[in-house]
């Protein structure tokens, strides 16, 4: 993905490439102006950590943007063996490989998704639950279909604030 995203972009803007589980101690505090995750925060199962070191690398006023395979719908496809308030590691057969393949990524319910933002000090700007498009529904008619019905990617947009808020506590 790094090197596609070079190819579109070229010199115009710098593509970083990162284990996202590590911390980012190689990146000065401060130093961006956005942050873009497309369908990789599904593979971490820490978001609290790396959430705060997203905020430390931003400029205050930075702005993450994220996308994921949506909570409702990974939950629905383990309903059977998941429990819906853990973050829990899950497995997706792909399929468009030649052959199927075993994907794992974690599973977590919606306040994981949000929470980790807010205790981070981002301000959720957009939430984003996307349809798919008319394109889409030429290549792919059945899957359309259901993507109209349910939601299949969630897209959130966060922007760095100036103010470090605690976590609301409560007792279960």
């Amino acid at each position: 993905m790094a090197r596609l995203a070079k190819a579109r972009l070229g010199d115009r803007c710098p593509v970083m490439q990162a284990n996202l589980e590590q911390p980012l101690d190689f990146l000065r505090d401060g130093w961006f102006d956005v942050a873009v995750s497309p369908l990789v925060m599904d593979y971490i199962r820490d978001w609290h950590r790396l959430f705060q070191e997203f905020h430390r690398v931003l400029k205050t006023g930075g702005v993450l943007v994220f996308s994921i395979e949506h909570p409702y719908m990974k939950y629905a496809i383990h309903k059977e063996t998941s429990h819906y308030f853990d973050v829990e590691l899950v497995e997706y057969k792909w399929k468009g490989f030649g052959k199927a393949v075993k994907v794992p990524s974690y599973r977590r319910p919606m306040s994981e998704v949000i929470n980790p933002l807010l205790e981070a000090g981002f301000n959720v700007d957009k939430i984003l639950e996307p349809k798919p498009t008319e394109a889409f529904k030429e290549q792919l008619p059945e899957e359309y279909e259901e993507l109209t019905r349910r939601p299949g990617f969630l897209c959130l947009r966060a922007v760095k604030g100036h103010v470090h808020s605690p976590p609301l506590k409560h007792d279960g």
